[in-house]
């Protein structure tokens, strides 16, 4: 089964117990399409800062 990029799944632990071989967890999917969005407008800025330097 494949995700589609923006997105991970992971393990939260939501209690831990006194017995160390338990531990509660849930299954959550997180969406990183925003945190894809500002890196790819960062990497605009630095294509652009890079043509005019070496334009320079």
């Amino acid at each position: 089964m494949t995700r589609p990029p923006a997105r991970a799944r992971w393990l939260a632990a939501v209690a831990d117990t006194d017995d160390d071989q338990q531990q509660g967890g849930i299954w959550t999917d997180l969406d990183y399409a925003d945190e894809a969005g500002e890196l790819a407008m960062a990497l605009r800025g630095l294509a652009r800062l890079e043509a005019e330097i070496l334009s320079l």
